[in-house]
C-alpha cells in the first residue's frame, strides 16, 4: 500500500488504536474472507488487504491489522523481499504491542509459514508453528491451529525429526482436526502420515496409484499430496514416479494463483531430482 511506503515504523506504530466497534467488526469479517480467497482469488484478496490497510491508516490500529500486514508479506515474497520482511515486522510488532493472541496462529502462519522460508532456514520456524498450534487451540481458532500443525509436522519430516516421534505428533493433531470438524486441514496433514508410515516401513505407497489414493477434489490439497508421494519416491530413488508425482502436482495446481513450495524448498526437491534422470536417462531435457 503506497500510502504506508512513506512511512517509518516508528510513524506506524504510533498510529492510534481504533475504536470504532462497526470498523473493528469490518476489519475481522475481512480477515476471515482472506482466509477463503487466498488460493483463488489473488486479485480479491489484494483487494481486501488494501482496504484493510485503509482503514488501518484512517481509523487506528486493532488486532486485525497485524493479519492485513502478515498477509500482504504473504503476496510480497515472491517478488518484493524486502517489502515482504518489512510488513512481516510490521505484523510481529503488533501483535507485541497490542500484546493480543486472537491473531498470533493467523499472523504466524503467514509470517513463519508463507514468508520466512525466503529468509531463515526452515528449521528455525519449527517452534513457531508450535507455538501458533497451542494458542489457537487456547483462543479457539481451530483453523490457524491446525494449519500451523501442519507446517509443523511438515518442516518436521523435511528437517529430520525422529519419524517415530514425528507420527505420534502428526496423529495427535490429526485427532484434534477430527474432533474439531477441520477436514480440509486434515486432508493436508494425511499424506504427510502416510510418508512417514513408508519411511519407516509399514506402508508402501510406491505399488499404488497415487491418483486412486487423492481423494481430495482441491486442487492445493491435491498438489501437496502429490509433493509428499515425490519425496519419498525421490527418497527411495524411484525417478520415473517422482517425477509423475511433480508433473502430477503442476497439473493440479494450473487454477490455483498460489502454489504449494514447500516451505520455499520446491525447487530444490524438483533439481534434485532432475539432475538423478539426467544422470540416469542422459536426456538434455533434464
Amino acid at each position: 500500500n503506497k500510502q504506508f511506503e512513506g512511512m517509518t515504523k516508528d510513524e506506524i506504530m504510533e498510529l492510534k488504536r481504533m475504536e470504532n466497534p462497526d470498523k473493528i467488526a469490518v476489519m475481522k469479517i475481512f480477515d476471515e474472507l482472506c482466509t477463503y480467497v487466498s488460493f483463488l482469488d489473488e486479485f480479491l484478496l489484494i483487494a481486501i488487504i488494501t482496504k484493510m490497510m485503509h482503514l488501518t491508516l484512517m481509523h487506528g490500529i486493532c488486532e486485525s491489522s497485524s493479519c492485513a500486514f502478515a498477509t500482504c508479506a504473504s503476496l510480497l515474497v515472491s517478488y518484493d523481499r524486502e517489502g515482504a520482511r518489512r510488513n512481516c515486522d510490521l505484523a510481529l510488532s503488533i501483535v507485541e504491542m497490542l500484546n493480543v493472541q486472537n491473531s498470533l496462529p493467523r499472523v504466524y502462519a503467514n509470517v513463519y509459514g508463507g514468508v520466512h522460508p525466503y529468509f531463515e532456514r526452515t528449521e528455525d520456524a519449527i517452534k513457531y508453528h508450535m507455538k501458533a498450534y497451542d494458542v489457537g487451540i487456547r483462543v479457539g481458532d481451530m483453523t490457524y491451529a491446525i494449519i500451523n500443525g501442519y507446517f509443523y509436522c511438515g518442516k518436521s519430516l523435511l528437517c529430520g525429526r525422529e519419524l517415530f516421534l514425528l507420527k505420534k505428533e502428526c496423529e495427535s493433531i490429526i485427532e484434534v482436526a477430527t474432533k474439531y470438524k477441520q477436514e480440509s486441514k486434515k486432508t493436508l496433514l494425511l499424506p504427510i502420515v502416510q510418508a512417514i508410515l513408508t519411511l519407516i516401513g509399514q506402508s508402501d505407497i510406491l505399488m499404488q496409484k497415487a491418483e486412486e489414493m487423492i481423494t481430495s477434489e482441491f486442487n492445493l490439497e491435491r498438489g501437496v499430496c502429490f509433493f509428499w508421494r515425490f519425496l519419498v519416491a525421490y527418497i527411495y530413488c524411484d525417478y520415473n514416479v517422482a517425477t509423475h508425482m511433480l508433473e502430477k502436482k503442476r497439473e493440479s495446481e494450473k487454477e490455483l494463483v498460489r502454489k504449494f513450495t514447500a516451505f520455499g524448498t520446491i525447487d530444490f526437491w524438483e533439481g534434485l531430482v532432475f539432475l538423478a534422470m539426467a544422470k540416469k536417462t542422459k536426456e538434455k531435457k533434464w
